[in-house]
Order: structure tokens, then C-alpha cells, then sequence
């Protein structure tokens, strides 16, 4: 058949008949009828058929179930053998109910009458059948994706079809809670609310069922009464049901359902009414309760969407290849995405990393599982989010015939985790060095003080310009370096707590760059100052955190030195301030940022520990940053640092406030 324009491209289809004119009025009625463009082979046998279909695939079968030689019904099952993906039309000329309700019972999805069809009717026909297999083939799918997730709640979830009362699905508490499988309820048929359902609940229920059929679509039917056990006892079962499906006239078809055991609430509901005025406070108590337990039932039943969208948990749904189908919001909102953004876009497009790749193509070829705890994340896009941390687990989604049909990649935040355990090694490690500083710094101390007074006495013995007068002015020189590493040591190692009060961060400011203006010109570094007239005050020492400023602007000076020896446009240190918020409390934020030599990621945990230094041996003791970091956590702040060697190094430090947020 030639396809029409506006049509849909020809399906393979087919028939198997005996009867060579019936083969003729077929080809010619499917020719005739515009519904369903199809390219047609037949056999005039049921052996030449099965031939042909275990050498090509078909979308479609007509076949007399009355061939010479078939076996009658049974030939359904040898064709569905071995085209398990086409659907059968049965075409006899035996007008049969009862044959006709057999036939679709063993597989067939219509039963077509001879001398009885015209084109249309024929390839209404094929094409209904068509569309039911395959509408039948997405919903398995689907349903067993919904499966992994709906088998999760302690809940029984299920679909019903209310016009035929036929169970579509149900998860696994349906055995849990009830003792029945699915094909037992099945099995059932159209008399199901009878069996099961208590004699004197069924008034009731019928009530709900014409509600929820004149329900639309965002109501909800609540629903209590007494079914049957597997066992014969019986069990008070509360229920919530939405709208699933309607039919083509916009009535209900099926509806989305979730139920759970309440017997023993029940029973102590009973109770209560026995002992109502000597029982209130335990009313009361049952009562919240109920409460309690109904507001974990409704978020329950929400439709297993809702459940996929709002879990606090970041979730993605990928195909083999890595590419998006579905995310949560949650997923979303930590990109700054919306759910849509990632459709059908690539993961390592987005994220690109070789490790990662490596990790979820073994994921694929072995089927397993992987977890993995506390990985680091730097977002391609976002610098400014630094570095963050999380679990994450990424398993397949397999089908019950063994197929990976995806990928479900979950993720948790631990940065604020690891962030906290790092602060206390940190503290115990700045303790442990604090206290053996201290012992250092005091044997140290007495005899370099000697040294330098009898340096000092030797100078001035000796005659101006004398060789004796360079090498004791040499020696006094290195021992007031000494002593300067000893003071910064017994500055280190004391608990220097130092007074505190409402300071003007601003004013701290001012003093720190004038005791760095001539060298910061010097050397050609700009400062950029952006602090806001609503600068609120801080409550700290004013000295320590002078000592920070410095520190902070003499390691920003050291850094653009280092990538610009010479006067360039990007020698400037930038430094802001403002007022936030941080978990309730008012504080006030200090970024101090510089497009120096940056520090690399190897060293930066390790860039707070003391008597660690990037510059050269003679240029630093390695203790600045470390007290630095002391006296931030002494005011009850927070001091982190991010860089990108050759890059950027941004030191962030959060203070708390004076009160409320004023004028500074």
C-alpha cells in the first residue's frame, strides 16, 4: 500500500487464511480504508505463517483460528510465541460468543466475524488493536518504574478500574497488610466489593464510589470500613482516593488510592467512647495522635509524582546514555534549574568529569549499585559556590525480564557536615599546637634576650664601621627576628580572649590602610573599598581584629606580588563588607578578594595550620592565617577560604553583630 500524504508511514501486517478469495476481500478492504496504512503478506497456512514470522517481525496478525491445520485456539498461543510484540485479530467465519470470549482470553485483543466487517470496521479494527498493545506495553513500563518507589511506603497504593471493578495494580502491602495478592484479587471479578468488603459496610461504599465518580480532579474521597483478611478476620481500613483516568466522555475510570490498616486505632477509639469522662486527657492524647497519623497518611497518598518531586533528597532519572528524563525540584533548585532545564540534556554536558563518567559506565556494565560518601563537587558554572560535598548512590533500574531500563542517581548535602568536622580536628589540632607552642616559646625566650643584650654590649665596645660592629649588629638583628617568632608563638598559644564591645568595622578599616598605605603605593596596589552607609557595628576586640585585617591585606599584597613583580592594571585588593543574616543571627560579612597567585587545592585544607607557609624560608612564620582563624572562632564567627592557583584567592569572614542592624 502506498503511503498517502498527511498518513502515517505502513505497518507490517500478517494474515494468515486458507481461503484464497477471503485473501483477496481483505487486501482489498484494507486497500479501500484510509484508517490504517499497512503493508500486507499473507499464508495460506498455519505453518507457512509461523515460518514467516520467525524470519521477519510483523506489527500486526489476522488469523483463522480455523486453518486445516491449526489447532484452533491453541494457534494463538504459537503465534504470540513467536511474535510476543504483535497483536492478534482473529478473522473466522464462526459466529461464536462464546468462541470470541476464549479467543481473547488467550491473547487476542479482537474477534472479527467474516462476512460481517467492511474496510473500516477492519481497520478500525487493526488499528485499535494496535494502539491497545501498545498502550498496554507503556503502562507495564511505567508501572514498573512507579513500582520501586511505591514499594517504600509502609501505605498500600493501587489503581482500581470502578466501572469493572478490576484491580490494575497495587503495591506490595496489598500481601502485607491484607494477605492477597494481585491475581488473587483478580481472580475475584466483577464481584470483588462483596467479597471482601463487610456486609454492612456496602451501603457506605457505594456512597463513596458515586462521589468519587462525580469528583473532579483535585478532590480527594476519604474512606473507612471493615475488609476481609486473607485469613477471614477482619480489618478497619482507611483509605484517601483521587481521579486517575477518565474515559472518553469524561467519566471516572479508574481511581489512585491509598490505604492503610487503622484496627487497633479502632479498637482504642472504641475504648475510649467505653470510658469518655473518666478517660479525657487520654482522649486528648489518642486524639493528637490521630491527628498526627493522618497528617503522615495524606502525605502518603499523595500520587507517587508529588512524592518524586517534593523528597528532600536531590533525585535524577537518566536513560543508559546519561541523559536526563525526569529530576525532582530539589535537584533542580540546587542547580538553580527548573525541572524542565534537564530534559533530555546530558549529565557530563552539564557536568563534565572523566571520574564520575568512568564510575557510572561501570554502574551500567556490572548492574551494581554504588555509594559513595562525602565526594567533592566544584560546579563547572558557579565558582562562587566553592567546593561542596556529597553522598550520593546511583543504582539501575532493571525490569522483571532482566533489562536496564535507566539510571536513579540520588544525592544528600554533606557539606555543612564535613565543614564541622573539620572545624573540630582543626581545634584539636590548634590545642595540641597552642600547648607545645607554648613550652617552645618560653624556653626560647630567656636566652634569646641574653644573646641580644650581650650582642648589644659587644656594639657598643666596638669602634663605628669595625667588623665587630657588623657582626653583633648582625646577630642583634636575627634574635629580634627570634624573638618575633617567640611572640607570635605566646600570642598563638594563649587563650587570649582580650575584651570586647561594639566596635565600628568601618573605623578598624581606616586604621588598618594607613598603616599599609605607603607599601601597598609602594608597590603599586589599588585598594577597592564597597562598604554600605547602613554598615552595622560589630561586637569584638578591636585589636584582634585589626590583627586580622593586616594579616589578610599583607598576604593579598604578598600574593599580587608574586603574579605581578611589576605595576599591572589587576595589582588591587577588593574589599567589602555587609550586613546578613546567618541562621537567625544578625552578622556582618568581610570578603577580601585578590587576582594574585591563588592557592592550590592540595594545600588549601592545610593553609590555617600552624607553621604552615607558602613563602620562601625567612618570610613568614606560618602562624598568621592560624591566629587569624583563633580569634575568629573566639568572637563566635566563621572564616572560610576559597581560591584557584594562578587564579583568585577569596577569604570570607562572618562576624556577629552588635545588636541589631543600625547605622554603623
Amino acid at each position: 500500500m502506498t503511503k498517502q500524504p498527511g498518513m502515517h508511514a505502513p505497518v507490517q501486517v500478517l494474515l494468515i487464511e486458507d481461503n484464497a478469495g477471503d485473501v483477496r476481500l481483505i487486501k482489498e478492504m484494507l486497500h479501500e480504508s484510509q484508517m490504517f496504512p499497512c503493508e500486507l503478506e499473507y499464508s495460506h497456512s498455519l505453518s507457512g505463517g509461523l515460518e514467516l514470522l520467525s524470519n521477519k517481525k510483523f506489527s500486526a496478525v489476522l488469523l483463522d483460528i480455523g486453518l486445516p491445520d491449526g489447532n484452533g485456539l491453541d494457534s494463538i498461543q504459537e503465534v504470540r510465541n513467536l511474535a510476543p510484540n504483535a497483536p492478534i485479530v482473529i478473522l473466522t467465519g464462526l459466529d461464536d460468543e462464546e468462541a470470541a470470549v476464549s479467543s481473547l482470553k488467550f491473547g487476542a485483543q479482537d474477534y472479527l466475524v467474516k462476512g460481517q466487517i467492511d474496510s473500516n470496521l477492519l481497520a478500525r479494527s487493526l488499528r485499535y488493536a494496535r494502539e491497545r498493545w501498545q498502550a498496554g506495553e507503556a503502562l507495564q513500563k511505567k508501572q514498573h518504574l512507579l513500582q520501586r518507589i511505591a514499594d517504600t511506603t509502609p501505605n498500600i497504593l493501587f489503581i482500581l478500574d470502578i466501572k469493572d471493578h478490576a484491580l490494575i495494580y497495587a503495591n506490595r502491602e496489598l500481601k502485607n497488610t491484607l494477605g492477597y495478592t494481585q491475581d488473587d484479587v483478580r481472580l475475584m471479578g466483577e464481584g470483588i466489593y462483596e467479597k471482601i468488603v463487610h456486609p454492612e459496610d456496602l451501603p457506605y461504599l457505594n456512597m463513596k464510589a458515586r462521589a468519587i465518580a462525580k469528583a473532579d480532579d483535585n478532590t480527594t474521597i476519604d474512606i473507612e470500613l471493615r475488609m476481609k483478611h486473607a485469613n477471614g478476620s477482619w480489618l478497619w481500613i482507611s483509605g484517601r482516593n483521587v481521579v486517575f483516568s477518565r474515559d472518553g466522555d469524561g467519566r471516572t475510570r479508574e481511581i489512585l488510592g491509598a490505604a492503610r490498616d487503622i484496627t487497633e486505632q479502632k479498637k482504642v477509639e472504641e475504648e475510649l467512647l467505653k470510658h469518655r469522662e473518666y478517660l479525657m486527657e487520654l482522649v486528648e492524647e489518642r486524639t493528637k495522635e490521630l491527628q498526627w497519623s493522618n497528617l503522615s497518611l495524606q502525605a502518603a497518598n499523595e500520587l507517587l509524582e508529588n512524592v518524586f518531586a517534593n523528597v528532600h533528597v536531590l533525585i535524577a532519572y537518566m536513560d543508559m546514555d546519561f541523559n536526563f528524563i525526569k529530576v525532582n525540584t530539589k535537584y533542580a533548585e540546587a542547580n538553580g534549574s527548573s525541572p524542565e532545564f534537564f530534559i533530555g540534556k546530558n549529565h557530563f554536558d552539564l557536568y563534565p568529569n572523566e571520574e564520575n563518567e568512568a564510575i557510572f559506565r561501570n554502574v551500567v556494565e556490572t548492574g551494581k549499585s554504588l555509594f559513595v560518601r562525602a565526594k567533592p563537587f566544584t560546579h563547572p558554572y558557579h565558582n562562587e559556590k566553592g567546593t561542596t560535598f556529597w553522598d550520593w548512590s546511583l543504582s539501575p533500574v532493571i525490569d522483571t525480564a532482566g533489562k536496564k531500563l535507566g539510571l536513579i542517581l540520588s544525592l544528600i548535602d554533606v557539606t555543612d557536615n564535613i565543614m564541622l568536622y573539620g572545624e573540630l580536628m582543626r581545634a584539636e589540632h590548634l590545642a595540641s599546637i597552642g600547648r607545645l607552642a607554648a613550652g617552645v616559646a618560653h624556653e626560647i625566650n630567656n636566652p634569646i634576650n641574653g644573646i641580644i643584650n650581650y650582642a648589644q654590649i659587644l656594639s657598643n665596645r666596638s669602634e663605628q664601621g669595625s667588623k665587630e660592629k657588623d657582626i653583633a649588629g648582625r646577630i642583634i638583628k636575627e634574635s629580634d627576628r627570634i624573638a618575633g617568632i617567640v611572640s607570635s608563638l605566646l600570642s598563638f598559644s594563649r587563650d587570649n580572649k582580650g575584651a570586647k564591645a561594639p566596635v565600628s568595622l568601618r573605623e578598624i578599616i581606616d586604621d588598618a590602610l594607613a598603616l599599609t598605605e605607603t607599601q601597598l603605593k609602594k608597590q603599586g596596589i589599588k585598594i577597592n573599598l564597597d562598604l554600605p552607609p547602613d554598615l552595622c557595628r560589630i561586637y569584638a576586640n578591636k585589636q584582634q581584629i585589626e590583627q586580622i585585617l593586616l594579616n589578610m591585606i599583607s598576604n593579598a599584597r604578598y600574593a599580587l606580588k608574586q603574579k605581578y613583580p611589576e605595576d599591572h592594571s589587576d595589582k588591587i585588593i577588593n574589599i567589602s563588607c555587609a550586613n546578613l543574616i546567618k541562621e537567625g543571627v544578625p552578622n556582618v560579612r568581610i570578603i577580601f578578594y585578590d587576582s594574585g597567585a591563588g592557592i592550590s587545592q592540595e594545600i588549601i585544607d592545610k593553609i590555617t595550620d600552624p607553621f604552615f607557609s607558602t613563602k620562601p624560608e625567612g618570610e613568614g612564620t606560618g602562624l598568621g592565617l592560624s591566629i587569624c582563624h583563633g580569634i575568629v572562632m573566639d568572637h563566635n564567627g566563621s572564616l572560610k577560604i576559597e581560591s584557584r592557583e594562578g587564579e583568585f584567592t577569596r577569604i570570607i569572614i562572618d562576624l556577629p553583630a552588635a545588636g541589631k542592624f543600625t547605622e554603623a
